[in-house]
């Protein structure tokens, strides 16, 4: 996956109004389970920060009619300072567009994904994985510096020359 530097460019704002901004789906009417580590982490950051619950941007979506445009969705991750990646089906599975979105708009992330962990732009400081990480590192991670990217990696996550 990658995504068009440019729009990535258009959205990043040099303000935040959110820790995370996390917009999804459960996996079915029944199941909640994929959501039940980033009630973790949000519970976690509440504990670290006691009004951090005013700046964490969630809207889980009962069903498909609720879906918000990839551009409103976009602007919403431009004021986030973290970036969340939650997996479908299995914490193996490829990534999502969210990781490469929050590359590009020099994000860290928070992902349930351990495929990361092979991945070439893996870094302590842009990513927190649940269920790898201690849930003690939340705050150090929160707190850190962010390693920025090298260009050659950034570039191989931007698809904006890829047809020219």
């Amino acid at each position: 996956n990658a995504v068009n530097r440019a729009a990535m460019e258009k959205v990043n704002h040099k303000s935040r109004n959110y820790i995370y901004t996390f917009i999804g789906t459960h996996n079915s009417k029944k199941d909640h389970s994929r959501l039940k580590d980033l009630h973790v982490i949000r519970s976690k950051l509440c504990e670290l920060y006691p009004s951090a619950a005013r700046y964490i941007n969630e809207r889980i979506m009962a069903d498909l009619s609720e879906r918000v445009t990839y551009s409103e969705y976009l602007e919403l991750m431009g004021f986030s300072e973290i970036v969340v990646d939650m997996y479908r089906t299995n914490p193996y599975e490829g990534f999502s567009f969210r990781i490469p979105e929050a590359l590009l708009l020099e994000r860290k992330v928070i992902t349930n994904r351990l495929i990361v962990l092979d991945c070439d732009f893996y870094d302590l400081s842009r990513f927190f994985v649940i269920g790898y990480d201690p849930i003690d590192r939340l705050k150090s991670f929160i707190e850190s510096d962010f390693k920025p990217l090298s260009v050659d990696i950034r570039n191989r996550y931007d698809c904006s020359d890829w047809w020219s």
